[in-house]
């Protein structure tokens, strides 16, 4: 999976050296990194966040207690950030809501048991001639192509 987990990897490991920390990468299969995050089989790791929703609810689950989320690779336990991850997943007041996400993001970054490191905009690169698409950003909407066409 060298692509941008590699690269990311090289980053930190880079980044680590620098300050003193001796750090090697491993890169594995997809099949053999997937299991390494599910059994905790890393010291330290890198992950993908491709949500399928743009819905903090969705976005935040990693960073909450594994015992509510299996995505929570690091094993982490924080109840503070339980509750505010719950608070905002309740609220219907927007502002309330965005100021609980602001909380959330502050005390998770402090502690940092999960660090985002990566983020990108979905860039699709198309001949002139390719018509009738409409790209979104993400990657598991906008993929019916039966209005599309090659203009001859």
């Amino acid at each position: 999976m060298p692509v941008p987990c590699g690269p990311a990897g090289d980053y930190v490991v880079a980044a680590w050296r620098d300050i003193g920390v001796q750090a090697t990468q491993e890169l594995l299969s997809t099949k053999d990194w997937q299991t390494a995050l599910e059994t905790g089989r890393f010291a330290a790791a890198t992950d993908l966040a491709a949500d399928y929703f743009d819905d903090t609810t969705i976005q935040l689950a990693r960073y909450v207690s594994r015992d509510l989320s299996p995505i929570n690779h690091s094993g982490s336990t924080d109840r503070f950030l339980d509750a505010l991850y719950i608070g905002q997943a309740i609220s219907t007041d927007p502002q309330q809501r965005a100021k609980i996400v602001r909380d959330f993001e502050r005390h998770a970054l402090s502690d940092a048991y999960t660090v985002p490191l990566l983020w990108w905009n979905r860039i699709v690169v198309t001949a002139e001639k390719f018509k009738g698409w409409n790209m979104s950003p993400s990657h598991y909407i906008g993929q019916d192509l039966s209005d599309v066409w090659l203009e001859e």
